[in-house]
């Protein structure tokens, strides 16, 4: 699979601690993804543990080497009932994330990490989401970008050549083939799995649009016996 140009996205996450407890070299980092900002089923937006304070700190840090910083965004729950208001209140969401969050905190763009829309009611309203959302963030501001996160088995959902052409990114979670819930061990990215989703999306992403995510952690499972794989 070939790398053509090469972007290195971090992710900080909302339980992370700050810029005081944790530096990572900003210099290596082309973005960082700052969040999380939740869709509630009600159809507000909210963000998750948002200290302002921590958050102009780690801008401040990022800014200086030029990092790029997109603000995450996910439902609060992947339900239908959360996923149909997602889609029914989608103008006021839309308007609230580009005003009040990426203007507001004068940020780079947006990471949507929409899971399980796979349902046929909601691939098409995905894609329109996705425009619409693009459409604002680029009305705003020409230099804001768009990017998704899919994951390890890309959903049938964003397998689309319209959401490949709204998207400045997609960002492949190659990790959790195995985790804390499965029914046995294994490993958390498998190479051999990875590759071949690489290829799927291939199929409606370029390669300078594709970035793959690497995982840094394990899991601890109880195994039932000393046998591999138990």
């Amino acid at each position: 699979f070939p790398v053509t140009i090469l972007e290195v996205m971090g992710f900080w996450p909302d339980f992370g601690g700050n810029v005081t407890t944790y530096t990572p070299d900003w210099n290596n980092l082309t973005h960082m993804s700052y969040g999380t900002i939740l869709l509630y089923p009600d159809g507000t937006v909210n963000w998750w543990n948002m200290d302002e304070s921590d958050y102009y700190d780690f801008y401040n840090e990022s800014r200086a080497p030029g990092t790029k910083i997109f603000l995450t965004v996910q439902p609060l729950e992947h339900t239908t009932e959360n996923y149909d208001a997602i889609f029914a209140n989608q103008n006021t969401i839309i308007t609230d994330l580009v005003t009040n969050s990426v203007e507001y905190y004068n940020a780079d763009g947006i990471y949507l990490n929409l899971e399980f829309p796979n349902s046929t009611p909601y691939i098409g309203k995905t894609a329109t989401f996705i425009s619409a959302l693009d459409d604002a963030l680029v009305a705003a501001n020409a230099s804001n970008q768009l990017g998704i996160a899919v994951r390890g088995y890309p959903e049938v959902a964003f397998l689309n050549d319209s959401i490949a052409a709204d998207v400045d990114y997609v960002f492949l979670q190659g990790f959790d083939y195995n985790h804390s819930l499965s029914t046995k061990t294994g490993p958390v990215s498998q190479p051999e799995i990875i590759l071949s989703q690489l290829h799927v999306l291939e199929q409606n992403y370029s390669n300078e649009q594709i970035i793959l995510g690497l995982p840094i952690y394990g899991y601890n499972w109880t195994s039932s016996s000393a046998a591999k794989g138990a």
